[in-house]
């Protein structure tokens, strides 16, 4: 059985995300200049290349096996692309909370509020989480509180629909059209509808902050160690507490 290059697929991960910058650029000079329609669509493709970036990380970490099928799908099917890439961010953050917490002096506090057994916290449970936390001024936990309640927002407007984003890409660079009317215009889009931008830029500041320095320094080990702490969720065996 061939083995697999893991270098590579760090390296794919790392283009990918250096793509997603430059589409980024790209969307902002667009919105500068008033091509509202192609700027939204260039910053969804950003998210899309993030997607790829992150499925590459996860083949890299040995999180996700590599298959020929679902390399092909991953490079052809764009709404695979932009679920994989929210599902990965999604489990990331809340991993990054639930550790923070869990690992923590202050986790007695929070003790009634967490079900260990749970991969994911409701919006009452964050905000009161983040409540508490910022009447003591714990700022670590307080901050990873207000991503993981941006990610239930931006949840809830984009991507609860599957098909919204794509529709909105296509929306925002081809003329639709059918034997009577014209269906589409992307020169009708405004500048309220480049939001999705600086969505992108939250996205790339998390990939440049969380992976992009383990993807530099080829560090294999430190990328298991995250990646099967984020998929097992096993906090009451695994995580101590800090002294």
């Amino acid at each position: 059985m061939e083995q697999i290059n893991y270098d590579y697929y760090a390296d794919v991960s790392k283009v990918c995300i250096a793509n997603a910058e430059q589409l980024l650029k790209d969307a902002i000079l667009l919105r500068e200049n008033n091509s509202f329609g192609h700027a939204l669509s260039l910053s969804i493709l950003g998210f899309e290349e993030l997607g790829k970036a992150f499925f590459a990380f996860n083949i890299y970490t040995g999180s996700i096996k590599e298959q020929i099928d679902l390399i092909k799908i991953m490079n052809e099917k764009h709404i695979e692309k932009q679920k994989h890439g929210w599902q990965f961010f999604t489990e990331y953050c809340f991993g990054d909370l639930m550790f923070e917490i869990i690992s923590s002096k202050h986790f007695d506090e929070f003790k009634a509020i967490i079900n260990l057994q749970e991969t994911h916290l409701t919006e009452a449970q964050l905000l009161e989480i983040e409540k508490i936390s910022e009447e003591k001024n714990y700022r670590e936990i307080l901050e990873l509180c207000k991503v993981n309640l941006k990610i239930i927002e931006i949840n809830n407007k984009l991507f609860v629909n599957q098909t919204f984003l794509n529709n909105q890409k296509n929306n925002g660079l081809y003329v639709g059209f059918n034997n009577t009317s014209i269906t589409n215009y992307p020169q009708v889009f405004t500048i309220n509808d480049t939001k999705f931008i600086d969505l992108l830029q939250f996205f790339i500041d998390f990939a440049n902050a969380n992976i992009l320095h383990i993807l530099l320094n080829k560090d294999l080990d430190k990328a298991k160690e995250i990646m099967n702490f984020w998929r097992t969720f096993n906090l009451q065996e695994k995580i101590p507490l800090k002294k």
